[in-house]
């Protein structure tokens, strides 16, 4: 379905060398791809490669070192914030302020790179070899995240008293 479960995913099928125009603020809000057949070659853009900032590879890259490098700070294993400066209030402000940007994050990562580059195929892998690293360090990135994420919720069901064993998880990035 589409972004709302009122509203219905879209396809819309163009003859070959079609244009289309998205109005208004249509592109900035919802997600769209441009998929082609085998039998042809693919053009498409949506002109996000222009813009600086966010949106290229070097806003996403430098988006996930910035969290990686703060990751020090918190050790997820017992969840705490390693600074002892804080009030137990600003350490728990800080770890939640942490997790929604970690969780943001990887929707971006999954929504906005991932799956735009698995949606495209094979064929267009090999025509775009110079993304392979960028792609790989992406994957591996997000398995990372995964993972503290996975850390982050047997914590809290530990903290609820539930407990988990690890058979009741399956690891998402094996």
């Amino acid at each position: 379905g589409g972004p709302l479960p009122s509203v219905p995913a879209l396809m819309a099928p163009l003859p070959s060398g079609s244009l289309y125009y998205m109005l208004d603020d249509f592109n900035h809000n919802h997600e769209h791809a441009v998929i082609a057949g085998d039998d042809g070659v693919r053009y498409s853009s949506t002109h996000r490669v222009a813009r600086e900032g966010q949106g290229t590879w070097q806003y996403i890259r430098d988006k996930i070192k910035n969290l990686q490098s703060t990751a020090t700070i918190f050790d997820w294993s017992v969840g705490k914030v390693d600074d002892p400066s804080l009030s137990p209030k600003k350490r728990k402000q800080k770890l939640v302020s942490r997790l929604r940007m970690q969780e943001a994050l990887l929707s971006e990562i999954e929504f906005e790179w991932l799956r735009q580059w698995f949606v495209q195929g094979q064929k267009h892998a090999k025509l775009h070899p110079y993304w392979h690293d960028p792609i790989k360090f992406l994957i591996k990135s997000f398995c990372e995240l995964e993972q503290t994420t996975v850390q982050i919720i047997r914590l809290l069901e530990k903290a609820s008293g539930r407990g988990v064993t690890d058979s009741d998880s399956e690891d998402l990035c094996e």
